[in-house]
């Protein structure tokens, strides 16, 4: 997700879904205080790039649950900016060999 960056940089990542807060960053950091339970210790921004106008989120350890439509607003653009996740658990493939 690419931005024009400004003076000053405001990032909001939400699921649409409930209008869930994911990840925000503002103020030069990550402001977390409104972050949903959810998505605790596993969203993270791409900081060493901001400044040059990568808005991308980084979520690990996805789930089930995390699938939707997400927003990105950015204090720069001029558009929103949507991403959809699809998840779905991992499925193990068992062979087996009959002698």
């Amino acid at each position: 997700m690419e931005f024009s960056p400004g003076e000053e940089i405001l990032i909001h990542w939400h699921l649409t879904r409930g209008n869930v807060v994911v990840h925000s960053f503002y103020e030069n950091g990550d402001q977390l205080a409104q972050q949903s339970q959810q998505f605790k210790g596993r969203t993270s921004m791409f900081k060493d790039q901001i400044s040059e106008g990568n808005a991308s989120l980084q979520l690990t350890e996805v789930r089930v649950q995390d699938k939707g439509r997400y927003e990105c607003y950015t204090s720069t653009l001029k558009e929103d900016f949507f991403v959809y996740l699809k998840a779905q658990p991992d499925v193990e493939i068992i062979n087996h060999h009959f002698i």
